[in-house]
């Protein structure tokens, strides 16, 4: 990688000799977004040649937004994707499908978490990995409690009592919700088995109360409503306790899960 330093974009010919419109941008972390250089490899090794010129084959395509797109809302048939999800949270493609289980059960689109909350979902994965073990969107939700952040409806994943793993997250990033890019959904960057559960729209109604109305008569005839909600209080797998122990044997600070132990992490889950 050259030590050049380089815009947060470069406009090249719109259209490649192939006819994709995505092969000949180049997107890069801007100047200001200050990474660590081992950080910064992993970013353009998920993205990019040796050349720096965005990839269109193991990666999947990749675009950047134009005046007016926003992290919310991408074009059909992509999704967002921060550059601190690369730099920070080493975020690899394809996308696991135990994550896109995760955020469809708890109905986020991936661009709704802030680095830290994909920090505590990548950490735990490949702290599940190394034990062979399998975990499911309850277990998650047994783990994790969703709180918003300063981003309207942006969420982090609070711990719950006791249930903390993941520790030493790195610190924020100013404005690092603003760098951003767009990823082609396709094999490439999002297990196949698990394409249609992908959300990528923003749930602007998370979080909203689902119930019914009540009237309950007390004994002073009095009449009271109570608003009774559906699935209040889910129930815990009997196992997540064993687990959550055996997740806490492994190394598990953040700074613990190097580019080494990702990769081979990764690849003998592939195998």
């Amino acid at each position: 990688m050259t030590s050049k330093k380089r815009s947060s974009k470069k406009n090249t010919s719109p259209q490649s000799s192939s006819g994709n419109p995505c092969t000949n941008e180049e997107i890069v972390p801007k100047e200001e977004f200050e990474v660590e250089q081992e950080e910064k490899e992993t970013y353009w090794d998920a993205l990019c040649d040796p050349s720096g010129v965005l990839q269109s084959s193991e990666q999947g395509c990749v675009s950047s937004p134009v005046h007016g797109e926003s992290a919310k809302d991408p074009p059909e048939g992509f999704f967002t994707c921060y550059e601190a999800f690369l730099t920070r949270c080493r975020m690899w493609f394809p996308i696991p499908e135990a994550v896109v289980r995760a955020l469809d059960h708890f109905e986020f689109s991936i661009s709704q978490l802030n680095f830290k909350a994909l920090q505590n979902f990548l950490g735990v994965f490949i702290l599940s990995y190394e034990l062979g073990m399998d975990l499911s969107p309850d277990d998650f939700e047994g783990l994790w409690s969703t709180r918003k952040t300063s981003i309207d409806y942006s969420y982090r994943m609070a711990p719950k009592r006791h249930m903390s793993i993941i520790q030493g997250h790195t610190s924020n990033a100013k404005g690092w919700f603003e760098r951003f890019f767009y990823v082609r959904i396709d094999g490439a960057s999002v297990e196949e088995n698990c394409l249609p559960l992908l959300r990528v729209k923003w749930n602007f109604h998370r979080g909203m109360m689902v119930g019914n109305l009540v009237r309950i008569d007390t004994r002073r005839y009095l009449t009271q409503f109570f608003f009774i909600a559906n699935n209040i209080l889910p129930a815990i797998p009997r196992d997540l306790f064993a687990k959550r122990d055996l997740l806490r044997n492994g190394p598990f600070f953040w700074d613990s899960f190097t580019l080494d132990r990702i990769r081979n992490v990764v690849a003998l889950y592939r195998l």
